[in-house]
């Protein structure tokens, strides 16, 4: 388990080159993770430690289609401030540490793609600056589930911890802010499709050329072991919906050899979702691809 080096790992999608941008590793309650899921079934499938905490990626993905550099997801950051020590993060440098490795800066970047707003999700897009935040990505145009976004601007109690309203505020100084329906186009070969479940507008991103298809599943498979249709995590505020969206999706993964990209594991960044006729499961790419 670690940051890993984004220089020596590729996928290809038709015409979309897609690597791995990891902003870190952090650290959550496994049983927050894998909601009604027993102890005794979840820990035979992920690491824990003393404090019942299992390890969590921050697996942010450029990707290229030869026109544009897009960069899918925003890490953690700093937007929590003293707060992060309470997540165990370890990183160095960060997401724009990685970047930087792949011989680019924040300004090379022309698109950043958000499935939803919660602060392990955007914060590393942001930086301190005075009493708030500033963008890092100020060139970039953001793109966002509309919904989405109006969620992390006005949150509800429920799932006002999951946000953190001024840093998603500093956002509005990115170059432009495209707000998209749920289930939308973002360019072509590139969308959004709701899932709904983990927030209300959560959505996955599609990326298509051809015959070839990956999907990003965001947080509703935030990690291999999250693969099965019933697996899903106690922050979700719909889990019903979380279990509906995955049985659909899923299946139709398993059946059409989608390609996955994992958000939060801390092992696998690319894999496929096989069905061995009596579970669905995660397949791993080979070395190279992961």
């Amino acid at each position: 388990m670690s940051e890993g080096s984004p220089s020596s790992h590729a996928l290809q999608i038709g015409r979309f080159r897609i690597r791995p941008v990891n902003d870190g590793i952090f650290r959550l309650d496994g049983g927050s993770m894998f909601g009604v899921v027993p102890k005794s079934q979840w820990m035979r499938q992920v690491e824990v430690d003393q404090d019942n905490r299992i390890p969590l990626a921050l697996r942010c993905f450029l990707i290229e289609d030869g026109e544009r550099k897009i960069l899918l997801e925003g890490g953690m950051g700093e937007v929590l401030g003293d707060a992060t020590r309470h997540f165990a993060l370890e990183r160095k440098g960060g997401l724009v540490a990685r970047l930087e490795e792949l011989g680019l800066a924040p300004g090379d970047i022309d698109l950043v793609v958000l499935t939803h707003l919660h602060w392990d999700h955007m914060g590393a897009l942001v930086e301190p600056s005075g009493p708030g935040f500033r963008p890092i990505f100020e060139e970039a145009e953001l793109v966002a589930p509309e919904k989405a976004w109006a969620e992390a601007l006005a949150p509800s109690r429920r799932a006002a911890p999951s946000y953190v309203t001024a840093a998603v505020q500093s956002l509005r100084g990115m170059s432009d802010i495209r707000l998209l329906p749920d289930d939308s186009e973002i360019l072509p070969g590139l969308s959004f499709v709701w899932t709904g479940g983990h927030t209300e507008h959560h959505v996955v991103v599609r990326i298509e050329d051809g015959d070839d298809v990956g999907v990003f599943w965001a947080d509703l498979i935030p990690t291999a072991a999250h693969v099965p249709p019933r697996w899903v995590m106690a922050y979700d505020v719909d889990p019903i919906r979380s279990v509906d969206a995955k049985e659909t999706l899923v299946a139709e993964s398993a059946r059409d050899g989608w390609t996955a990209l994992l958000y939060h594991d801390p092992d696998h960044a690319f894999g496929r979702i096989e069905h061995d006729g009596r579970r669905y499961r995660f397949v791993p790419l080979s070395e190279e691809a992961s």
